[in-house]
């Protein structure tokens, strides 16, 4: 890969606007990455602020995860490409070329989140000291 998204050879290192580009139909992972995570991760007792600043950045996450899946799975010019059409925010474009690419945008954002999601209970439970 020549430049990636970011210029950083493939690697993403601030998520392209994929998110506002989609708006909306990632509705499915934030419904699922909302509950009960926070619980889980014994974040419950976190005060409103805290636990808003923690669900951003785990969107964070999951966003650069889904940006280097998508850059994994275009051509490098395709990449340019797809950069530029979420520049113009015009989510049914972005849905349309990465659908001619046969790239499953919301298939990507629900296997990241449920992944993700499975690594921050494990993680969760080392640092409470659960064992299985």
């Amino acid at each position: 890969m020549d430049s990636g998204i970011n210029g950083m050879d493939g690697i993403a290192k601030k998520p392209f606007p994929i998110t506002n580009a989609l708006a909306g139909t990632n509705g499915e992972a934030d419904d699922l990455m909302s509950k009960d995570i926070l619980e889980l991760m014994g974040a419950k007792d976190m005060s409103g602020e805290q636990q808003a600043e923690l669900y951003k950045k785990m969107m964070e996450t999951i966003d650069t995860r889904v940006t280097m899946k998508i850059e994994d799975l275009l051509s490098d010019e395709d990449v340019d490409k797809l950069f530029e059409l979420t520049k113009e925010r015009n989510a049914d474009e972005v849905i349309e070329f990465l659908t001619q690419r046969n790239v499953d945008i919301k298939k990507i954002y629900l296997d990241e989140v449920v992944l993700y999601k499975a690594e921050m209970v494990e993680l969760a439970k080392i640092m409470n000291g659960v064992k299985e």
